[in-house]
Formats: structure tokens, C-alpha cells, sequence
């Protein structure tokens, strides 16, 4: 699991009015849709406020090949709809998803080695760079390099509209 964690009671703005309040649960629920739509628009724009790196070459191909897109992290879309809001609690508020794959896509890093064996014939068939074929029953890739295209991010704009939130939400219960 990843997630963006967003703890309203380190805004020293609104700090001052929390303790009157009982029920921060409305507006943390609100924060989390907004941050949703938020979130939604990296994937949209394949990256903000900096682009995502593009996609391999041999990504692409691969992509062209099954007849699929080349929008980053959009392939089958499961990524990208499993992020949803995780946990409400206090004054706290968890956004992330639950496939562990993403984790991997949020930080970048290294994917485990793994064997790749034929499916439909009794041995793979391959050329290394230096032209010399290959005839093997199994390889052991060494994994993929995958860079860091991080989607779980509060934009500046953000932070203004979670603070009126918050305000709206606390002022209109103080006056009640």
C-alpha cells in the first residue's frame, strides 16, 4: 500500500478553531474527494507540476503489439481506479491505493529478477547485441529499472482550497 497522508492539525491557520470542533469528519471528507479530482489530473496530464519520464521504447512496442496506448501508467487503468480515499480518522486522512505494484511507480526503483520461460515452444530464440543467437529453455532477466513518476502529490493549489475547506467548515460551526 502507498498513500498521501494529510494531517489537518499541522495547519497552524486553522489550528486555533479545531478545538472547538467535535467532528472534523465532513470536511476531511471533503478534503479527500477534492484530492481525488487532484489526483486524477496527474494522471491526466501524465505528470505536474513536472512531467512524467516517457515511456521505453521497448514499452511502446510492446504496447503497439497488444493493441494498447501509450499513456503512462494507464495501460488497463486498475492503477489509477484503485486509488481512493484509504482512512478518516481525527483530524488525519489517508488517500492512496492498495495495489502494490503503484508503490514501485510513486518512488521509482529496481523490480526482482525473474525467469522467463517459452509458452508456446520447446525453447526461446533471441539475438544479443553483438548478433550472436540464442537458443535457451529459460533466462533470468534482471528486473527493470522503473523511474519514479509520482502521482500521490498535493499541488500548491491544494493547499489553499484543504485550508478553505477547513475554514468554511469550522466558521459555519462556530456560528451554528
Amino acid at each position: 500500500m502507498i498513500a498521501l497522508e494529510i494531517d489537518i492539525r499541522d495547519n497552524t491557520r486553522i489550528k486555533a478553531l479545531l478545538y472547538k470542533s467535535k467532528n472534523l469528519r465532513p470536511p476531511l471528507k471533503q478534503t479527500g474527494v477534492y484530492m481525488l479530482r487532484s489526483i486524477d489530473k496527474n494522471f491526466q496530464v501524465e505528470g505536474r507540476p513536472q512531467k512524467w519520464q516517457s515511456l521505453a521504447p521497448s514499452t511502446l512496442i510492446n504496447r503497439r503489439k497488444r493493441g494498447k496506448g501509450a499513456k503512462i501508467l494507464q495501460d488497463t487503468g486498475i492503477g489509477r481506479q484503485s486509488i481512493s480515499i484509504l482512512e478518516i480518522t481525527g483530524g488525519h486522512i489517508s488517500i492512496g491505493t492498495t495495489q502494490p505494484y503503484m508503490a514501485i511507480h510513486q518512488t521509482g526503483g529496481k523490480t526482482s529478477e525473474y525467469e522467463i520461460r517459452p509458452k508456446r515452444a520447446k525453447a526461446l530464440h533471441f539475438f544479443l547485441a553483438g548478433g550472436e543467437e540464442i537458443f535457451a529453455k529459460r533466462v533470468l532477466h534482471p528486473g527493470h529499472t522503473i523511474p519514479a513518476r509520482p502521482f500521490l502529490l498535493i499541488q500548491d493549489e491544494d493547499y489553499e482550497v484543504i485550508d478553505n475547506i477547513f475554514l468554511d467548515y469550522l466558521l459555519k460551526e462556530e456560528t451554528s
